[in-house]
């Protein structure tokens, strides 16, 4: 091999660069094909577990889609809602981290190649923020913006949470699918929940964005206890634990009552 093909051979590796990693959490709009009829997929991706909903671009009408993700693999489904039974389904792969493509099957019936690309959102999402610039999250999905993986937010969750912060981590792993925060009272503010029936896997996180402050209502499984994790330090404030009650009250309160006993929200059945 001479010094020209050696040249050549290490320009190429180079220029290829790093394979391209899909999220292990997204949430994202995707336009594409099946066989030769437009779709668009909204999909979203919690460490494996997929779901979402997918139209024809000549329909109204939208179909749920759930399955799951293994390395770049995804298999989704459409289910009969009376019989449980598979419908259609989407057998593919992520050929990089903004393309999908695969086998469409009608069951029982067809097959179709299918082709989907992601539809870029013109966001400029924060990174590596100061503690006064949280109020950037506002209106923007946490898992997308990488609220979570901020220095200043593990630091002040570790110092609210002690020993639990690992804990609550593995939970977040598991919460609400589409969280978007919000600002209330100058507070930036989302609940991360599990899908469930009752009160129990609830949590509410509230910053303040007058002082950076963090604070967390935790109802965990199987519990009756409603948990606030503050810094102590801090008085809590009345406009905190006003938001933590009503949400609660808003969202569970056909099945249980909640009321105040100094700064804690007491939870009857």
């Amino acid at each position: 091999m001479n010094k020209f093909h050696c040249v050549l051979l290490c320009f190429l590796f180079a220029s290829c660069g790093p394979p391209q990693i899909v999220p292990e959490t997204f949430d994202k709009t995707y336009e594409g094909t099946v066989g030769d009829n437009k779709i668009v997929v909204n999909l979203i991706n919690r460490f494996g577990s997929l779901s979402g909903h997918y139209y024809y671009a000549s329909s109204s009408e939208s179909l749920e889609l759930s399955g799951n993700k293994k390395d770049n693999s995804i298999t989704l489904s459409v289910y009969n809602e009376e019989s449980g039974a598979i419908i259609e389904s989407f057998n593919g792969s992520f050929m990089n981290d903004s393309t999908i493509s695969g086998s469409w099957e009608l069951k029982g019936n067809k097959k179709l190649p299918f082709t989907l690309h992601e539809k870029k959102q013109l966001i400029r999402y924060p990174s590596d923020v100061q503690l006064g610039n949280l109020n950037l999250f506002y209106d923007l999905n946490p898992w997308e913006s990488k609220f979570f993986k901020q220095a200043v937010v593990s630091s002040q969750l570790k110092k609210i949470l002690g020993f639990e912060y690992t804990s609550y981590l593995k939970f977040l792993k598991a919460a609400g699918f589409s969280p978007v925060f919000k600002i209330k009272n100058n507070l930036l503010v989302e609940d991360f929940s599990y899908l469930h029936v009752g009160c129990s896997n609830q949590s509410i996180l509230a910053v303040d964005l007058g002082d950076g402050s963090f604070y967390l209502c935790w109802i965990k499984e199987g519990s009756d206890e409603v948990r606030i994790y503050r810094d102590k330090s801090r008085v809590l404030p009345n406009k905190v634990l006003k938001y933590f009650l009503e949400q609660l009250q808003q969202e569970w309160g056909h099945l249980n009552t909640f009321s105040l006993e100094g700064d804690k929200i007491v939870m009857k059945k």
